[in-house]
């Protein structure tokens, strides 16, 4: 249920409907909910762990997405940061597999796209370019070969073992777009792969990741202080145009005032590390 909803339950109760003559404004309305929640409820609030990463001299996001758009976040609880040891993460494929058009008929006519990704102990990073192929009429199945391998270890060792231990190939249904899990490779050896699955097996199939969390995580964990709505009136100028403040942390400006934004209580030095990656406990509405 939204804020909305609960607003409107509430005029019913007073037998203030909507229109020109309502004797309570919205903020009346909220300031009561608020206290009612937090004197009368018996309900826990919906919480839920987000990641994002994070940018190296910056400080100010903007809020995490939910993982439901009915329910946006309210606030947030917590936050862990770095939430990996730095260096015992795998950067992406730099390359995806290559795709040939083979005899069958289990996948559709057109465009299909696929990417790989490499799974340590830690998670699974980001996918790798994508690779295009287009099927024909009864070409309508799928090599994949060249299957990216994973590096012995990553880029900047950890005192903590993490090495590449599988691969997962992802796939879009006919005509391109969304990313769907099609296969899992359980080793770093095999670099070929036979696509057969129909769109159909594919559609419920989890999406590609988009933060990489192939690195060991740091323990014990490191909460951190930080400032909810801190660069909310102020964001469009003093963040640049291509600003960390869009969707997840991705590039984008925070065009509007009431786009709500939290900033990190870090030092100097800790601005610096680019492939971290910041743990969030927001609430969603109750």
């Amino acid at each position: 249920m939204l804020l909305s909803d609960i607003e409107s339950a509430v005029r019913l109760d007073l037998f203030d409907p909507a229109g020109s003559n309502q004797r309570w404004t919205n903020q009346d309305l909220d300031r009561a909910i608020d206290k009612a929640l937090d004197r009368y409820s018996e309900y826990y609030p919906n919480l839920l762990y987000v990641d994002m990463a994070s940018q190296p001299f910056q400080r100010t996001y903007p809020y995490p997405q939910s993982w439901n758009p009915n329910y946006p976040v309210l606030w947030i609880e917590r936050i862990i940061y770095p939430l990996q040891v730095y260096g015992s993460y795998f950067n992406a494929p730099s390359s995806g597999p290559s795709a040939n058009a083979i005899t069958g008929t289990a996948l559709g006519i057109g465009l299909y796209q696929y990417a790989a990704t490499f799974i340590s102990q830690g998670g699974e990073t980001t996918p790798s370019p994508i690779s295009s192929i287009t099927t024909t009429t009864n070409n309508q199945a799928v090599n994949l070969s060249n299957i990216p391998l994973g590096p012995a270890q990553p880029g900047t060792p950890s005192v903590s073992t993490n090495t590449v231990i599988g691969r997962n190939i992802y796939r879009s249904l006919l005509g391109g777009g969304k990313l769907y899990l099609l296969a899992t490779i359980q080793d770093n050896v095999t670099a070929t792969f036979s696509d057969t699955t129909p769109d159909s097996a594919l559609a419920t199939m989890p999406g590609a990741p988009s933060i990489n969390t192939s690195g060991i995580m740091c323990y014990p964990p490191r909460e951190r202080n930080f400032a909810e709505h801190s660069n909310i009136w102020d964001s469009t100028a003093a963040l640049a145009t291509g600003g960390n403040q869009g969707n997840m942390g991705s590039v984008g400006v925070n065009q509007s005032v009431t786009n709500p934004s939290f900033t990190l209580m870090l030092n100097n030095a800790e601005w610096l590390d680019q492939l971290q990656y910041i743990d969030f406990l927001p609430r969603n509405s109750p």
